[in-house]
């Protein structure tokens, strides 16, 4: 088993470790603390997975009418600061704490606005530059991110819900099925692996598709794959896929299309056999009621909270960029030429 697997197969564990902590240090309260501040608007930021993490807060709280965006660290920090003042609350998620933009833009607005960090080390610039810091309790990875993107997610879920007014004590439980949904999928990441790798073997590139809720999953779905297998993907909106990328479509068109239960589902269902039909081949990763067919391979997964699908659907992208980078002779999830940190801009 390598490190990468190690880390995968840990991720519902962890996760349970990780929410009794939250429990135990009362973060609810803390963040019904913050929601007295008198900020106008919410700016989530960050690099990588950490900016891809912050996607589905932003819209549990627009739906709740909050004034909020994710913006990634290094464009705030380089062509936006005149955006955050005083009536902004700052969201400041970095894994490590020390990534370079974020470092670079807490220095530059420490004491112009109210800063939240989340972080996986209270002593790194991000606990000691924020005004009030969220530990994620987890123990540091060997491999690249799995468990420090999912921590993330179920954090901010839980600050969405509180600072949007919607927080109720089922909602505790509906992250334990999550979690437990999450351990479910894992418990098949063999399984899928196998049915993967018979369905796709070596692909030219790899395409991720989805919309809502998934699109965390999408974007780092695509870096995932990037860092796993240093093999070639892309991430696309399925609303603007149409718009152009469509074009694109052939047998030589490989894509995962993550298509949960809701109110898009049919959208991306039909997307999967568009892709089909035209020779192209599709794994598509859904809660719902569509079957294995020619050029399409199913997965089946449980999604018992719809803002929470992208705990549970990046397992199928798991499997895949560890059989790519298997096939391929690499040492799995391990760095080439970057690293856990990365401080250069």
């Amino acid at each position: 088993m390598n490190v990468y697997e190690k880390d995968i197969f840990s991720q519902a564990d962890d996760m349970r470790g990780v929410l009794e902590k939250f429990v135990q240090e009362d973060y609810v309260a803390a963040i019904a603390e913050i929601k007295k501040k008198p900020f106008k608007k919410i700016i989530f930021t960050g690099m990588g997975s950490s900016y891809f993490a912050c996607y589905n807060a932003v819209t549990i709280l627009r739906n709740q009418g909050v004034t909020c965006f994710a913006v990634a660290s290094s464009q705030l920090v380089h062509y936006e600061l005149p955006s955050i003042g005083s009536d902004t609350l700052m969201v400041v998620v970095s894994q490590s704490g020390r990534s370079g933009e974020v470092v670079e833009l807490l220095e530059k607005i420490k004491g112009r606005c109210y800063i939240l960090g989340i972080s996986n080390d209270k002593e790194s610039p991000v606990g000691l530059l924020s005004d009030c810091m969220f530990n994620l309790f987890l123990e540091p990875e060997l491999s690249v991110s799995t468990r420090t993107y999912l921590a993330p997610i179920m954090l901010l879920y839980i600050f969405a819900r509180v600072i949007g007014g919607l927080w109720a004590e089922s909602d505790m439980q509906d992250i334990k099925k999550t979690i437990d949904s999450l351990e479910e999928s894992v418990k098949e990441f063999e399984k899928m692996s196998g049915e993967l790798e018979q369905f796709f073997a070596v692909p030219p590139v790899i395409n991720f598709l989805g919309r809502g809720y998934s699109l965390s999953t999408v974007d780092c779905g695509a870096l995932f794959i990037n860092e796993v297998a240093k093999y070639p993907s892309k991430a696309y909106d399925t609303g603007q896929f149409r718009h152009g990328p469509y074009e694109m479509l052939g047998k030589d068109f490989y894509a995962f299309v993550f298509a949960p239960n809701d109110n898009t589902y049919q959208m991306q269902v039909r997307m999967a056999r568009e892709i089909a039909g035209k020779g192209g081949k599709v794994a598509l990763i859904t809660d719902g009621p569509e079957e294995s067919g020619d050029n399409v391979l199913v997965i089946r997964q449980k999604y018992p909270v719809p803002e929470l699908v992208d705990m549970i659907n990046i397992v199928p992208v798991q499997a895949f960029g560890n059989y790519i980078a298997k096939r391929k002779g690499l040492k799995v999830g391990v760095f080439l030429y970057s690293s856990k940190v990365t401080s250069i801009q």
